[in-house]
């Protein structure tokens, strides 16, 4: 190791032997060498201390200091004396970083010449796989490169950096605000230790306080004018050990110390003081929103009276920049200002329920008083409702608005116009509840639907449950057979998820419960900018669940009319037809081959090919049939090894050819029918024959072009 190393990464530690290893690992194994790794033992009582000397006795560039417990904040600035580097890291002791994390990001630093390099990071969570307990187990926690291709398939990526600003260089007070509204994440960065030192950066030293990562983030980017972002991650930032302050008491005002010295520190330079106030202001606002919703109710209650008047304060003396606070977010911070004791009422009603029903809105406010009505007036009272406004134009936020003044159990959330897809996705994760159900803004449930799912979900210990669906046809919607058949249940009781209930389940979200941890584990979620939705959610989940129940009660009503968008589809020639086949060439990719459930289920992958296939070409125009074609042939080639295992000829007869001739000599026989009879127009006849063959012969071609390949 130099007299100077190029990076100086501070391990703070404290009672962490289950999770040393696996650190100090990741950091000795650096491909930047040139680094020191200054580890801080605050006062272990456990093995932590011998574990970093055993790994010091081989590796010279490894720092001990070892010290009575005097917090967090104290350690990390003993830490920051000791360095040496030219630029400084930072690695939580039960956290990992990949090997060449160090090296990027200096890189980007010497080029830049940053004051900071800022990266994404990992959600990392160790619990989700078998085969990642045992390679633990196996290995004791030792880098290997094996390890990360088993268990980076659990990692949940933090986008707090956007692809559009990769590798961008940005002085963040002045043209990117943005940074400061993120996680801290102190330790997905490097920091020029010289920067650090003129600034006089540091951590609020309170012994036994918490989140002083909030005050040293901001002040490192409130005095930053060269701060380089990356999309990169290298942090894998450990959720399962996550040692909740929630239910101390002790804790709860540590992160009003946090933005009390954020405060103190901006009034030492008054040529930045006003903007940076109103930065610190929603930062402030968010912390404490944070820690206000993580707290139990005995505790918040405390809390939210401190944050109440001093939130009240900051908007007596217009010290809020409203333009910084997005409408959700305003709503909240009055409510918590004028009436906490509602907004505490929430928090309960969010802590309480066992079921979240999300609702996504966008100009229905002819039919979203009825929708309310029937979710508010549930026997089963404990339920949130999280109503997603995807920027409605009409009347009906206002309506919501009255609803979520008068029950707390509403959640009333606002975007711009992004689709239904990432409404639900958006109340997917602002929701609280162990279950998870749907409801269309212009339909109902029936006011036992909630209490008969959840039993029935419980009491069979199942992982879906779907009942019948009533439907209700409006503004002169035609009536159809096909309906009634699609959506009555082929199944009753429990069953096990098969070939045969994948085929004979319908994929209306809306009908069924769900369990968020299955949701969570796999992060299913709606495809954005997409038709056909509910398939690809839907069957997903059930891909990856065990066994269904089927309840032959209608809970659900479910209403058809005139304009919407299935309807639209099914009666006119529609470019997102062919959304139906990217949606299952999606399920095929992200689930089918991603959990290796191929084999499992190929009646279902030969069908569902069928199905999907078939439609998009029905309500595809003409001219956009031959993008479908090519569609399929890429997707067959490129899925080879995985739908050829069995049969050398199984690409092709996954080719519905000859469903697809049947169904053209039967479209001939009722041209004939009709045509012949009433017009005798045999040019007229001739002329779509020819536009068929033509049709066909473009379809066999791309058949042969497929098994040639």
């Amino acid at each position: 190791m130099s007299l100077t190393p190029k990076v100086s990464i501070l391990v703070p530690i404290c009672n962490v032997e289950k999770y040393l290893d696996e650190c100090l690992s990741s950091l000795i194994n650096q491909t930047l060498t040139d680094i020191e790794i200054i580890c801080l033992n605050d006062g272990s009582t456990d093995s932590s201390l011998s574990i970093v000397k055993k790994y010091a006795k081989h590796d010279q560039r490894i720092v001990i200091v070892d010290k009575n417990n005097t917090g967090y904040g104290d350690t990390m600035n003993i830490g920051i004396k000791k360095s040496h580097g030219q630029y400084i890291g930072i690695l939580e002791s039960d956290d990992w970083a990949e090997p060449n994390m160090y090296e990027e990001l200096y890189k980007l630093a010497t080029k830049n010449k940053s004051d900071i390099v800022k990266s994404n990071f990992y959600y990392y969570y160790t619990d989700l796989s078998q085969n990642s307990k045992q390679w633990n187990t196996k290995m004791g926690g030792i880098w290997n490169n094996d390890l990360k291709k088993i268990i980076t398939e659990h990692d949940e990526l933090a986008r707090i950096i956007p692809d559009s600003d990769n590798k961008i260089t940005v002085c963040p007070r002045e043209d990117y605000e943005w940074i400061f509204y993120q996680k801290p994440c102190i330790w997905s960065a490097i920091y020029k230790r010289d920067f650090i030192t003129k600034n006089k950066i540091s951590f609020l030293p309170t012994p036994g306080a918490s989140y002083q990562d909030t005050g040293f983030n901001f002040k490192a980017l409130a005095m930053a004018n060269k701060v380089t972002l990356t999309t990169d991650a290298f942090v894998h930032y450990r959720q399962d050990n996550e040692k909740s302050s929630m239910n101390n008491p002790g804790k709860v005002m540590c992160v009003v110390d946090e933005h009390h010295s954020i405060a103190d520190f901006i009034k030492g330079y008054p040529q930045k003081n006003d903007h940076l106030k109103e930065i610190a202001n929603i930062v402030k606002f968010n912390g404490y929103l944070w820690n206000l919703q993580r707290l139990n109710i005995d505790l918040a209650k405390q809390f939210i009276t401190v944050m109440s008047n001093e939130l009240a304060e900051d908007r007596d003396n217009n010290a809020i920049n409203w333009q910084l606070i997005d409408e959700t977010n305003t709503r909240i911070l009055n409510e918590i200002i004028d009436n906490p004791d509602r907004y505490i009422r929430r928090l309960e009603c969010q802590k309480l329920a066992k079921i979240s029903v999300i609702v996504p809105i966008y100009n229905v406010h002819l039919y979203i008083a009825e929708c309310l009505e029937a979710l508010t007036h549930q026997t089963f009272t404990d339920i949130e409702i999280v109503c997603i406004d995807d920027g409605c134009k009409d009347q009906s936020v206002e309506i919501v608005e009255k609803y979520w003044q008068q029950d707390p159990r509403i959640q009333l959330i606002h975007q711009d116009n992004c689709g239904q897809s990432v409404a639900r996705n958006v109340g997917i994760a602002c929701s609280h509840a162990e279950y998870i159900m749907f409801c269309d803004s212009d339909d109902t449930f029936n006011r036992d639907m909630c209490k008969i799912m959840y039993d029935s979900m419980t009491n069979n210990d199942v992982d879906l449950v779907i009942c019948g669906t009533n439907i209700e046809y409006h503004s002169n919607y035609d009536m159809k057979r096909s309906d009634r058949l699609y959506y009555s249940l082929k199944f009753s009781g429990i069953k096990q998820i098969s070939n045969e209930t994948l085929i004979n389940t319908d994929v209306s979200v809306w009908n069924k419960i769900y369990k968020r941890s299955i949701i969570n584990k796999y992060s299913i979620k709606f495809p954005i900018n997409m038709l056909y939705e509910d398939y690809y959610f839907v069957k997903s989940y059930m891909l990856l669940s065990k066994s269904i129940y089927y309840e032959s009660k209608k809970l659900y009503n479910y209403k058809r009319h005139a304009g919407s968008i299935m309807t639209n589809t099914f009666n006119n020639a529609n470019l997102h037809a062919i959304d139906h086949f990217i949606v299952y060439t999606m399920l095929f990719n992200n689930v089918l081959k991603k959990y290796a459930l191929i084999n499992n289920y190929s009646q279902f992958i030969t069908k569902e090919f069928d199905e999907s296939f078939s439609f998009s070409w029905r309500y595809l125009p003409e001219h956009k049939r031959g993008d479908l074609y090519n569609m399929a042939r890429v997707f067959l080639k490129s899925n080879s090894s995985f739908l050829d295992d069995k049969s050398k000829n199984y690409i092709y007869k996954i080719i519905p050819h000859l469903t697809f001739k049947q169904k053209i000599k039967q479209l001939i026989k009722r041209l004939y029918k009709r045509f012949s009879p009433n017009y005798r127009n045999r040019v007229a006849i001739e002329d779509e024959l020819a536009r068929i063959n033509s049709s066909l012969c473009t379809l066999s071609s791309v058949i042969s072009s497929t098994h040639e390949e």
